[in-house]
């Protein structure tokens, strides 16, 4: 029985210990309230500024290349001797970096050739509804036009849509 009391005993002193430290505590905060709010409050303050200055860095070779490999020492020898001509001479296999694109990827709702008429039809009003977008960046009007790239060897003056081709006449 004496083992037992002792052993309540010890237990309730650790819990009057414990009441008694949350007792204080909970008199502390309570006596000093602005304190428990103006320093959390400022320290998120604080992590919002490093998160507003926050770049993530978003080249694939760079997160994923060792940085003194020979990959990305021979990755600046191309790109010093091959600049990107893309703005006005896109072709795609002269990439030296990846490219920011979007590719869209059709398929017949019945499962069926993409090559009838009506699947065609259907791609062509994409087609028209993608060039014919327009974005408002900070007051100023954005086109497909305007990010499209270019290529000398179609004339250079008009967009390259890769599949195009599908809606010339002469494949119709």
């Amino acid at each position: 029985m004496r083992n037992t009391d002792s052993r309540m005993k010890s237990l309730w002193d650790c819990h009057r210990s414990l009441l008694r430290g949350f007792y204080h505590y909970g008199y502390f905060l309570a006596s000093h309230p602005a304190w428990f709010l103006t320093i959390p409050i400022g320290l998120c303050l604080l992590s919002a500024v490093g998160f507003m200055n926050y770049n993530p860095e978003t080249d694939i070779e760079t997160l994923y290349a060792p940085t003194d490999s020979r990959a990305v020492k021979d990755r600046d020898t191309v790109v010093k001797t091959f600049p990107d001509l893309f703005a006005t001479n896109y072709h795609p296999f002269s990439a030296n970096k990846l490219m920011a694109q979007g590719i869209a990827i059709f398929r017949s709702k019945a499962k069926r050739a993409i090559l009838t008429s009506e699947v065609l039809h259907e791609l062509e009003t994409f087609r028209n509804n993608v060039l014919s977008l327009r974005v408002q960046v900070d007051g100023q009007n954005i086109t497909f036009e305007d990010v499209c790239v270019r290529s000398q060897t179609f004339g250079g003056t008009d967009c390259v849509v890769d599949g195009d081709f599908l809606f010339d006449p002469f494949f119709k």
